[in-house]
């Protein structure tokens, strides 16, 4: 019986040993693979720390060379890359591992973007570039470059402690060269680059009336006779920085008991970006004179732009008889027509069509002259006259004889009509410059 008993323990204690046997390597396994895991991914996000330490380096040690868009470039693509830190560094956080060395990876993780994101905004800062847009953290850090330092220390300390357990994990060590940088020279190398100094600009790029001016002199505005007009002025910013502007527009009657009306709005321009503002129109009469002042105040003015524009606006008597031109086209048509600039093929010659109008009830009799006056090469003046009778409320299109001209050649075409009242919204005359291409 002694004998029985002493057999029946001693299978259950080899059943036992057998279990704990088996329960202890399945836990050993399992720390294995999780551990491998971890290491894994761990070294794949410090790769990605690294290379953004190597990246940032060399901004702020050659970025010197480069021009302000392209580091701004840069610093927001390296913005983007501590975005995907945080993510990852969240995968980290379970299951718990020995030594909790994958919350200690977390958290100097979102230690490090903070830092590096302030180390990002001091330098955009200091080259007075459009502030960065935060991560989602954005913690400011008092001595960013000294905390990247500190988190990369402890790290390489802590990335030992798995080389002794399951799986023996070689963990990747943290690099911190751009820090050090930082800490001893800041971003001096970049904000002693001329290419990097910020070079102010705005200007009036284009303005708008509506309802359209008819066909005028440069520099004047001929309206019809309507009780009001609007004005729309777009404003561009030349330079690479965030640009406050003022701009004024105002109109004073030259005539009449109309008061003058001035309009200013303030803007916020972005870098080498343009804006357009609408005023409140503007009240006017038939037969009524004015100037009409833009100006734009917060910066010297642009390349190839002015800070101001000034137009004597005219506005058409309520019915005043008579004939006009309406237009002028080119054959061949002219290359991005300007307002008073046409740009031609590099032709050996071209002629004109002359839209020209009686608004009248009377039979007009004019006189239609064309004239073309090289301004360079060895070709003489020509001229060429249409006399013309037009019937009431008539539109005509007269077509020159060929103008002979040479590639490169620039000159100036006139077209004037005489001998008649000149009609509301018509014109007397025009003049273009005319642009040849060299071939």
């Amino acid at each position: 019986m002694l004998l029985t008993l002493a057999v029946a323990i001693t299978l259950v204690l080899l059943v036992f040993a057998r279990d704990v046997t088996r329960s202890a390597h399945g836990s050993i396994d399992t720390r294995r693979s999780e551990n491998r895991s971890f290491g894994g991914l761990a070294n794949a996000l410090v790769v990605q720390q690294n290379d953004f330490d190597q990246s940032l380096v060399k901004l702020l040690r050659s970025g010197g060379s480069l021009t302000r868009p392209v580091v701004d470039t840069e610093l927001k693509q390296l913005r983007l890359d501590l975005i995907g830190w945080g993510a990852e560094a969240q995968l980290l956080h379970r299951p718990r591992l020995a030594h909790d060395v994958n919350d200690k990876l977390e958290q100097l993780t979102e230690q490090r973007i903070d830092a590096y994101n302030s180390i990002l905004k001091s330098i955009a800062s200091q080259l007075t570039l459009p502030a960065l847009a935060p991560v989602s953290t954005d913690r400011p850090v008092p001595s960013p470059g000294q905390l990247v330092i500190t988190t990369a220390i402890a790290w390489n300390a802590d990335r030992y402690d798995l080389t002794k357990e399951p799986g023996r994990q070689h963990l990747k060590a943290m690099t911190y060269g751009a820090a050090k940088y930082f800490v001893a020279f800041g971003a001096k190398n970049l904000t002693s680059s001329p290419s990097l100094a910020v070079v102010r600009g705005i200007g009036v790029a284009a303005v708008s009336i509506t309802p359209a001016p008819f066909p005028s002199t440069p520099g004047e505005l001929l309206l019809p006779p309507v009780s009001q007009f609007h004005v729309g002025v777009s404003v561009e910013n030349t330079g690479y920085v965030d640009q406050p502007a003022t701009v004024t527009v105002t109109l004073t009657p030259s005539n009449g008991a109309r008061r003058a009306v001035r309009q200013s709005f303030h803007l916020h321009l972005a870098p080498l970006q343009s804006y357009a503002v609408v005023p409140h129109e503007f009240a006017a009469a038939p037969s009524e004179r004015a100037t009409l002042t833009i100006s734009v105040k917060g910066a010297p003015a642009g390349a190839n732009l002015s800070t101001s524009r000034r137009y004597a606006v005219v506005m058409s008597p309520t019915d005043v008889p008579g004939a006009g031109i309406v237009s002028v086209n080119l054959i061949p048509i002219a290359l991005s027509p300007q307002y008073n600039e046409l740009t031609l093929p590099g032709v050996h010659g071209f002629h004109a069509q002359v839209s020209i109008e009686n608004s009248s009830s009377l039979q007009q009799p004019l006189t239609l002259s064309v004239t073309l006056r090289p301004l360079n090469g060895s070709l003489p003046s020509v001229r060429q006259v249409f006399i013309e009778s037009l019937a009431p409320q008539q539109l005509l299109a007269v077509s020159t004889k060929n103008f002979v001209t040479q590639p490169g050649e620039r000159a100036d075409l006139i077209v004037a009509v005489s001998g008649t009242p000149i009609g509301t919204g018509l014109a007397k005359s025009r003049s273009y410059l005319v642009v040849l291409s060299h071939s």
